[in-house]
């Protein structure tokens, strides 16, 4: 599986040397270097069909507009969050999955996303900077896309250099936010997804906003410049070209949604009530049955996890 993450790199890597101080091998190795990080961290959601849903979900956006397919994984995080990595990589928190009410906002994130590696903004944004040593920049990006700090590195050093890469940037990320939206939009549309999910769910991030800016690095590199009239700009091009109806809360959207929840839950006990409560409300909800299964999974309890 490795080599076919490798594969990925040279269909990244090519276009965006364009836009990178680095030579064409400098970019390889980042982009190794930092797959390589991100394959062994623990912050990492190692479940096949999770995976499976997510990567299916991507390259139906990507193909929709003819692009490269990138990778997605999941991060286990309590953060609303999301980040485009090099070689193609696209981390998504947890927590936005969880977030997400329907399969259009979390696809519209992913699209976002996409549109990010498209538009080559990470080299863009890193062009603009000194040249520092590869291994150094690769871990500071894993450490952005898996909202952790390195101990390895110290974190002065991170911070310092994080600080660096986002120092007077703010404008020329605002102008990549809509960019991207715009980008992003265009996939939705042409992947029979809801293009309103992308307003709808930066609703909820605004809504949420003050907890966004709480963490240990930057917030130009952990989180995504918000206001209302980006809010508004993509509520403008969305609802000319919406659907009166989608069928975008799939059953597979369900299900894959409770198994995130299950995955990354820290308290077996709290989600068991959880699920109590949710199943009692609705209990002909095959995906609350299907979480509250895998949550009795969890603490072994399998004869029970049968009944469901």
């Amino acid at each position: 599986m490795f080599y076919f993450f490798l594969s990925l790199l040279f269909i990244y890597q090519t276009t965006w040397a364009t836009y990178s101080p680095y030579s064409t091998t400098e970019l390889e190795e980042l982009e190794k270097e930092f797959i390589q990080q991100i394959n062994e961290s623990d912050s990492v959601l190692r479940n096949p069909l999770a995976n499976q849903y997510i990567n299916h979900l991507g390259k139906t956006l990507a193909r929709s507009s003819q692009l490269p397919i990138p990778y997605f994984f999941i991060v286990k995080s309590n953060e609303i969050n999301a980040f485009a990595g090099p070689g193609g990589y696209i981390g998504i928190n947890s927590q936005l999955i969880l977030a997400t009410e329907n399969e259009s906002e979390l696809a519209a994130v992913m699209a976002h996303e996409i549109a990010h590696v498209r538009l080559h903004h990470l080299y863009r944004l890193i062009q603009h900077q000194e040249q520092m040593r590869i291994p150094m920049l690769a871990s500071i990006l894993a450490a952005a896309a898996l909202g952790i700090v390195n101990p390895t590195l110290g974190s002065g050093a991170l911070m310092a250099s994080l600080t660096g890469i986002a120092q007077d940037n703010i404008n020329f990320t605002r102008a990549n936010e809509k960019e991207a939206d715009r980008i992003g939009i265009g996939m939705l549309i042409k992947s029979g997804l809801d293009p309103r999910g992308m307003a709808g769910f930066f609703k909820k991030m605004q809504q949420n906003s003050r907890y966004y800016y709480t963490a240990n690095i930057p917030a130009i590199l952990r989180t995504h410049p918000l206001d209302d009239d980006r809010i508004a700009e993509a509520e403008n091009r969305s609802l000319p070209l919406a659907k009166k109806h989608y069928a975008d809360n799939s059953m597979d959207y369900r299900l894959f949604k409770e198994l995130v929840r299950t995955s990354v839950a820290g308290d077996n006990k709290q989600l068991l009530d959880y699920y109590q409560q949710q199943c009692q409300k609705n209990n002909t909800e095959k995906a609350c049955q299907y979480g509250n299964a895998l949550a009795l999974l969890n603490i072994n309890q399998y004869e029970k996890a049968k009944e469901n």
